[in-house]
Protein backbone atom coordinates (compact mmCIF):
# COMPACT_ATOMS: atom_id res chain seq x y z
CA UNK A 1 0.00 0.00 0.00
CA UNK A 2 1.28 3.72 -1.05
CA UNK A 3 2.42 5.89 1.73
CA UNK A 4 -0.07 9.08 1.27
CA UNK A 5 1.58 12.51 2.05
CA UNK A 6 5.41 11.48 2.26
CA UNK A 7 7.35 15.01 2.61
CA UNK A 8 9.92 15.59 -0.44
CA UNK A 9 12.73 16.18 2.37
CA UNK A 10 12.38 12.53 3.47
CA UNK A 11 11.89 11.34 0.32
CA UNK A 12 15.10 13.03 -1.02
CA UNK A 13 17.37 11.16 1.22
CA UNK A 14 19.06 8.15 0.73
CA UNK A 15 19.43 4.82 2.03
CA UNK A 16 22.95 5.03 1.75
CA UNK A 17 23.36 7.22 4.41
CA UNK A 18 23.79 5.54 7.79
CA UNK A 19 24.62 8.27 9.74
CA UNK A 20 22.91 7.72 13.42
CA UNK A 21 21.34 11.36 13.18
CA UNK A 22 19.83 10.67 9.26
CA UNK A 23 18.80 6.97 9.93
CA UNK A 24 16.80 8.28 13.19
CA UNK A 25 14.82 11.00 11.72
CA UNK A 26 14.26 8.44 8.68
CA UNK A 27 12.91 5.94 11.28
CA UNK A 28 10.54 8.72 13.20
CA UNK A 29 8.92 9.28 9.69
CA UNK A 30 8.08 5.82 8.47
CA UNK A 31 6.94 5.25 11.83
CA UNK A 32 4.70 8.10 11.91
CA UNK A 33 4.15 7.60 8.48
CA UNK A 34 2.80 3.90 9.66
CA UNK A 35 1.25 4.95 12.95
CA UNK A 36 -1.10 7.04 10.62
CA UNK A 37 -2.18 4.62 7.93
CA UNK A 38 -3.35 2.07 11.03
CA UNK A 39 -4.68 5.09 12.79
CA UNK A 40 -6.80 5.74 9.71
CA UNK A 41 -7.54 1.75 9.11
CA UNK A 42 -5.79 1.87 6.23
CA UNK A 43 -4.24 -0.89 8.20
CA UNK A 44 -7.39 -3.34 10.08
CA UNK A 45 -6.53 -4.85 13.35
CA UNK A 46 -5.21 -8.90 12.11
CA UNK A 47 -3.97 -7.29 8.64
CA UNK A 48 -0.27 -7.96 7.65
CA UNK A 49 1.59 -5.06 6.61
CA UNK A 50 3.83 -4.91 3.44
CA UNK A 51 7.01 -7.16 4.02
CA UNK A 52 10.52 -5.58 4.68
CA UNK A 53 10.84 -5.12 0.99
CA UNK A 54 8.03 -3.70 0.21
CA UNK A 55 7.96 -1.14 2.87
CA UNK A 56 11.94 -0.39 1.57
CA UNK A 57 10.68 0.32 -1.80
CA UNK A 58 7.50 2.54 -0.72
CA UNK A 59 9.56 4.67 1.70
CA UNK A 60 12.65 4.85 -0.08
CA UNK A 61 14.89 3.62 2.85
CA UNK A 62 17.04 1.29 4.09
CA UNK A 63 15.88 -2.45 6.04
CA UNK A 64 17.77 -0.72 8.96
CA UNK A 65 15.21 2.31 9.14
CA UNK A 66 12.18 0.08 8.30
CA UNK A 67 12.64 -2.54 11.08
CA UNK A 68 13.53 0.48 13.60
CA UNK A 69 10.19 1.39 12.65
CA UNK A 70 8.48 -1.89 13.25
CA UNK A 71 9.96 -2.08 16.24
CA UNK A 72 8.81 1.26 17.70
CA UNK A 73 5.12 -0.49 16.44
CA UNK A 74 5.56 -3.15 18.26
CA UNK A 75 6.59 -1.30 21.32
CA UNK A 76 3.36 0.80 21.63
CA UNK A 77 1.37 -2.68 20.29
CA UNK A 78 0.53 -2.05 17.52
CA UNK A 79 1.80 -4.53 15.91
CA UNK A 80 2.57 -8.20 16.34
CA UNK A 81 5.49 -10.06 14.44
CA UNK A 82 5.09 -13.54 13.53
CA UNK A 83 7.74 -15.74 12.76
CA UNK A 84 8.08 -16.64 8.95
CA UNK A 85 4.78 -14.67 8.10
CA UNK A 86 5.53 -11.10 8.95
CA UNK A 87 3.88 -8.16 10.72
CA UNK A 88 0.05 -8.00 11.53
CA UNK A 89 -2.00 -5.31 13.35
CA UNK A 90 -2.77 -5.70 16.74
CA UNK A 91 -5.33 -2.55 17.24
CA UNK A 92 -6.72 -0.21 15.28
CA UNK A 93 -9.56 1.00 17.27
CA UNK A 94 -10.13 4.10 19.13
CA UNK A 95 -7.33 3.18 22.08
CA UNK A 96 -4.54 4.05 19.24
CA UNK A 97 -6.06 7.84 19.61
CA UNK A 98 -4.13 8.05 22.93
CA UNK A 99 -0.84 7.62 21.00
CA UNK A 100 -0.33 11.10 19.58
CA UNK A 101 1.78 11.41 16.16
CA UNK A 102 5.23 12.28 16.26
CA UNK A 103 6.45 15.61 15.04
CA UNK A 104 7.57 14.66 11.53
CA UNK A 105 6.56 17.98 9.92
CA UNK A 106 6.00 21.66 10.23
CA UNK A 107 2.25 21.56 10.74
CA UNK A 108 2.94 18.50 13.08
CA UNK A 109 5.57 20.80 15.10
CA UNK A 110 2.47 23.70 15.01
CA UNK A 111 -0.69 21.78 16.53
CA UNK A 112 1.94 20.22 19.18
CA UNK A 113 2.54 23.60 19.79
CA UNK A 114 -0.75 24.40 19.97
CA UNK A 115 -2.18 21.93 22.41
CA UNK A 116 0.59 22.07 24.53
CA UNK A 117 -0.59 25.87 24.77
CA UNK A 118 -4.22 24.83 25.76
CA UNK A 119 -3.24 23.00 29.07
CA UNK A 120 0.56 23.63 30.06
CA UNK A 121 -0.30 27.42 30.79
CA UNK A 122 -2.89 25.99 33.05
CA UNK A 123 -0.76 23.33 34.68
CA UNK A 124 1.31 26.03 35.62
CA UNK A 125 -1.48 28.09 36.97
CA UNK A 126 -2.92 25.17 39.17
CA UNK A 127 0.61 24.18 40.23
CA UNK A 128 1.26 27.97 41.71
CA UNK A 129 -1.84 27.94 43.67
CA UNK A 130 -1.37 24.45 45.07
CA UNK A 131 2.14 23.24 44.82
CA UNK A 132 3.33 22.26 48.77
CA UNK A 133 6.88 23.22 50.37
CA UNK A 134 8.33 19.88 48.95
CA UNK A 135 6.75 20.83 45.71
CA UNK A 136 8.98 24.06 45.36
CA UNK A 137 12.31 21.94 46.52
CA UNK A 138 11.52 19.44 43.35
CA UNK A 139 10.77 22.08 40.63
CA UNK A 140 14.48 24.01 41.96
CA UNK A 141 16.01 20.85 41.52
CA UNK A 142 14.38 20.18 38.22
CA UNK A 143 15.32 23.13 36.93
CA UNK A 144 19.06 23.43 38.44
CA UNK A 145 19.55 19.94 37.10
CA UNK A 146 18.23 20.58 33.42
CA UNK A 147 20.64 23.71 33.60
CA UNK A 148 23.34 22.22 34.32
CA UNK A 149 23.38 19.79 31.44
CA UNK A 150 26.17 22.15 28.48
CA UNK A 151 25.96 21.92 24.88
CA UNK A 152 27.94 18.70 24.30
CA UNK A 153 24.97 17.10 26.41
CA UNK A 154 21.75 17.96 24.43
CA UNK A 155 19.72 14.63 24.55
CA UNK A 156 20.24 14.82 28.23
CA UNK A 157 19.58 18.28 28.60
CA UNK A 158 16.05 17.72 26.31
CA UNK A 159 15.29 14.96 28.64
CA UNK A 160 15.85 17.25 31.88
CA UNK A 161 13.79 19.82 30.36
CA UNK A 162 10.88 17.19 29.99
CA UNK A 163 11.08 16.22 33.35
CA UNK A 164 11.12 19.97 34.82
CA UNK A 165 7.63 20.29 32.63
CA UNK A 166 6.62 16.78 34.50
CA UNK A 167 7.21 18.50 37.47
CA UNK A 168 4.94 21.76 36.97
CA UNK A 169 2.33 18.89 36.12
CA UNK A 170 2.95 17.50 39.06
CA UNK A 171 2.75 20.25 41.41
CA UNK A 172 -0.58 21.26 39.91
CA UNK A 173 -1.84 18.34 41.64
CA UNK A 174 -4.22 17.30 39.03
CA UNK A 175 -3.48 14.15 37.13
CA UNK A 176 -4.97 14.54 34.54
CA UNK A 177 -2.62 17.30 33.72
CA UNK A 178 0.47 14.98 34.48
CA UNK A 179 -1.22 12.40 31.83
CA UNK A 180 -1.32 14.96 29.39
CA UNK A 181 1.97 15.52 29.74
CA UNK A 182 3.25 12.18 29.56
CA UNK A 183 1.61 11.48 26.63
CA UNK A 184 3.26 13.68 24.37
CA UNK A 185 6.33 12.73 25.61
CA UNK A 186 8.06 11.99 22.35
CA UNK A 187 6.09 14.56 20.64
CA UNK A 188 7.85 17.54 23.67
CA UNK A 189 11.56 15.85 22.48
CA UNK A 190 10.89 16.14 18.97
CA UNK A 191 10.24 19.73 19.32
CA UNK A 192 13.01 20.21 21.40
CA UNK A 193 15.45 19.31 18.77
CA UNK A 194 13.72 21.71 16.39
CA UNK A 195 14.50 24.51 18.30
CA UNK A 196 17.83 23.58 18.97
CA UNK A 197 18.64 23.60 15.27
CA UNK A 198 17.02 27.01 15.00
CA UNK A 199 19.91 27.91 17.27
CA UNK A 200 22.21 26.26 15.01
CA UNK A 201 25.84 27.47 16.29
CA UNK A 202 24.71 29.50 18.89
CA UNK A 203 24.36 26.72 21.63
CA UNK A 204 25.46 29.68 24.52
CA UNK A 205 22.65 31.19 22.91
CA UNK A 206 20.13 28.61 22.79
CA UNK A 207 21.12 28.06 26.69
CA UNK A 208 20.73 31.30 27.86
CA UNK A 209 16.84 31.56 26.35
CA UNK A 210 15.77 28.18 28.04
CA UNK A 211 17.53 29.77 31.61
CA UNK A 212 15.72 32.72 31.48
CA UNK A 213 12.59 31.47 30.13
CA UNK A 214 12.50 28.95 32.67
CA UNK A 215 13.37 30.90 35.51
CA UNK A 216 10.15 33.35 35.29
CA UNK A 217 8.44 30.13 35.13
CA UNK A 218 10.10 28.79 37.96
CA UNK A 219 9.55 31.72 40.21
CA UNK A 220 5.98 32.65 39.63
CA UNK A 221 5.29 29.22 40.55
CA UNK A 222 7.14 29.44 43.54
CA UNK A 223 5.99 32.69 44.45
CA UNK A 224 2.96 32.06 43.76
CA UNK A 225 1.50 34.07 41.46
CA UNK A 226 -0.87 32.17 39.64
CA UNK A 227 -1.17 34.41 36.54
CA UNK A 228 2.49 35.48 35.92
CA UNK A 229 3.10 31.59 35.94
CA UNK A 230 0.43 31.16 33.34
CA UNK A 231 1.67 33.64 31.36
CA UNK A 232 5.37 33.12 31.57
CA UNK A 233 4.08 29.29 30.10
CA UNK A 234 2.15 30.57 27.25
CA UNK A 235 4.82 33.00 26.59
CA UNK A 236 7.29 30.02 26.41
CA UNK A 237 5.70 27.81 24.05
CA UNK A 238 4.73 30.62 21.96
CA UNK A 239 8.14 31.45 21.46
CA UNK A 240 9.45 27.30 20.72
CA UNK A 241 6.74 27.69 18.35
CA UNK A 242 8.27 30.37 16.94
CA UNK A 243 11.76 29.44 17.14
CA UNK A 244 10.84 25.98 15.10
CA UNK A 245 8.68 28.20 12.39
CA UNK A 246 11.97 29.48 11.75
CA UNK A 247 13.90 26.98 11.46
CA UNK A 248 11.10 24.59 9.21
Amino acid sequence: MPAGGLHFEFRAMQAADFSPARTGKLTEFVYGELYRQILTHQYRTGQKLPSEQELCKTFNVSRVVVRSALFKLREKGLLRSVKGLGSFVERSSVDVLLIPNIVTSGEDFLECGQFRLSFEGDAAHLAALNCTAGDRVDLMRAYEHSMSMGPEKLQEFWEADFQFHCQIAKASHNKFFVQAIEIVRDQLLSSMEVVARAYEGRPADYYHTKKIEHEQIVQAIISGHAEEARAAMRLHILKTINYGAKKR
